[in-house]
């Protein structure tokens, strides 16, 4: 990999840690094929510039200036501006395969990555050649992130655009699935890839000899924060009752005892349930009270987030004469 200096200035400039003079190109990344025995062979946490690459692809820099390569090892690397320390954020060196989603991008596999772009969020888009689809790393270790309507865990990829059978509910304009949801379209080898305003995902479906525009639009995240209290026989066991929250494409979320927050999109609606403690549908040791701050009422709450929020909801002991129905008030 080789970087030019097309700056007038006389002085050298350091590009990923390589000082290169005005009108030079020097090498930052990468050795050649065979001529790296860089941390036993992995290429990980070492010098770029003594690294081994096979057939880079594509590249992409982020804000910070940090170099990413989609490489025919069946990984992406990383090259930091910094110090020009090289890492592999996605794939698994010289493994060709097609598992991994929704688990760390490091375990996952990729197959012949053929193309690469950064977000401003450095979520990493990596064109997934040889298994026809686009799939996203999530390089955030806390926090879960929402590409379109496909929610990422930290530091876990995930397929957003292929992988479908080209038709869907309401029917496709035509026969790989345009005019449906992106993960029921079809790719054929996609290769480039660049990435416009408004979440506008572009894609060099090679094999197809099209370009593909996939909305992926950023979602802005909120937080609901909850906490669940306990109060008679029962107040040292406040797991065995819950709120379950219902959040558009997600899996239902659990809160527990205590305090504890999730991230919904911003404009979501959002319905939470209680959920007394029951041995079975006619024996519940507690029952539900009542909620407080964004909630209400006795039954079911509906919140649309349109910013932060947060609820409270209370148990009790059933008591002699309490509800004999799980769920009864």
């Amino acid at each position: 990999m080789s970087a030019v200096n097309a700056g007038r200035s006389g002085c050298p400039t350091k590009i990923l840690g390589i000082a290169i003079s005005p009108d030079d190109i020097a090498v930052v990344a990468g050795a050649g094929v065979g001529s790296s025995a860089c941390n036993s062979g992995s290429d990980n946490d070492c010098a770029a510039t003594s690294a081994e690459f096979d057939k880079p692809f594509a590249l992409a820099v982020d804000a910070a200036g940090n170099l990413y390569v989609a490489d025919n090892f069946s990984v992406t690397f990383k090259v930091a501006s910094s110090n020009n320390v090289i890492t592999i954020v996605a794939g698994k060196l010289d493994s060709p395969g097609s598992t991994g989603d929704l688990m760390p991008a490091t375990s996952a596999e990729l197959h012949g990555p053929m193309g690469v772009a950064v977000d401003s969020a450095n979520n990493i888009y990596i064109g997934d050649t040889g298994n026809n689809k686009v799939r996203v790393v999530n390089t955030s270790t806390t926090t879960t992130t929402q590409v379109g309507t496909i929610d990422i865990p930290p530091t876990d990829i995930d397929t957003v655009v292929g992988g479908g059978s080209g038709t869907c509910t309401g029917g496709a304009t035509d026969s790989v699935g345009d005019g449906c949801p992106t993960t029921d379209a079809t790719l054929t080898s996609p290769e480039g890839l660049a990435l416009g305003s408004s979440g506008i995902l572009y894609i060099a479906d090679t094999g197809n000899n099209r370009i593909r525009a996939a909305g992926l639009p950023d979602v802005t995240m909120v937080t609901l924060t909850g906490t669940v209290q306990v109060v008679g026989a029962f107040t040292g066991q406040p797991d065995f009752n819950h709120v379950e929250a219902d959040v558009p494409n997600q899996t239902p979320q659990c809160f527990g005892g205590g305090t504890s927050s999730i991230l919904v999109p911003k404009g979501s609606s959002v319905v939470l349930h209680p959920i007394p403690a029951c041995d079975s549908l006619l024996n519940c040791k507690t029952h539900f009270v009542s909620w407080s701050g964004a909630c209400s009422g006795t039954s079911s709450c509906s919140l649309t987030m349109n910013a932060n929020a947060s609820f409270g909801a209370l148990f009790s002991d059933r008591g002699l004469f309490g509800p004999s129905r799980c769920g009864s008030q």
